[in-house]
């Protein structure tokens, strides 16, 4: 993963309602090398984001059991770290075959693409 990702990157905020969330995008040179890659980091995720994602959800006085499962977010689809009830750490998505989105909500997730997608025909 790390030989097809670019030297540029992108950590950014969303804020709305009084909550903000962090997001990062990375650029890679080859989707089919990346995508695989990511799969199997996905063991490793839960810490190397614990910095920026809270990857300890807690329910009552115990931590949730985390675990990636398959989601479509605007009509993309995406790798959800969440708990059992469906509660989200972060998502993972590919916004296109070069730029790899990770972020806390889906509303980060939709005004992110929203801003990708106007900057491109700007």
């Amino acid at each position: 993963l790390n030989r097809t990702l670019s030297d540029k990157f992108f950590l950014g905020f969303y804020s709305k309602k009084g909550r903000t969330d962090p997001f990062l995008i990375f650029y890679t040179s080859s989707y089919d090398i990346a995508y695989p890659a990511l799969l199997n980091w996905e063991g490793f995720m839960r810490d190397d984001f614990s910095w920026l994602f809270d990857t300890k959800l807690k329910v009552g006085t115990t931590t949730s059991i985390l675990s990636f499962k398959d989601r479509v977010i605007v009509n993309k689809n995406a790798r959800s770290f969440e708990d059992e009830s469906g509660k989200t750490s972060f998502f993972y998505m590919f916004i296109d075959s070069h730029t790899i989105l990770f972020a806390r909500t889906a509303d980060t997730v939709r005004k992110v693409t929203d801003r990708l997608r106007e900057a491109k025909f700007q």
